[in-house]
């Protein structure tokens, strides 16, 4: 469910943006972008998971972290 959530996030947003805005992990992200997907991902839980909960984070377990780290592999 969470890989799914993560998924259609990545697909729905992350990669249309890489194509709109032709960003290239070589050439680095402009700070903008990177603040307004940070916000993205956090305000659905994603961004800080692998930290406990009582700091912020998504309290993800070490499994979970690996899974969405595959799937980010998709953007």
């Amino acid at each position: 469910m969470m890989r799914d959530s993560f998924l259609q996030w990545v697909k729905r947003e992350l990669l249309p943006l890489e194509e709109r805005e032709g960003l290239d992990a070589d050439r680095g992200y402009p700070h903008e972008i990177v603040r307004r997907v940070r916000r993205q991902s956090a305000e659905l839980g994603f961004y800080s998971h692998h930290m406990p909960t009582e700091v912020g984070g998504g309290g993800f377990s070490m499994l979970d972290s690996v899974i969405l780290r595959e799937a980010a592999g998709a953007s």
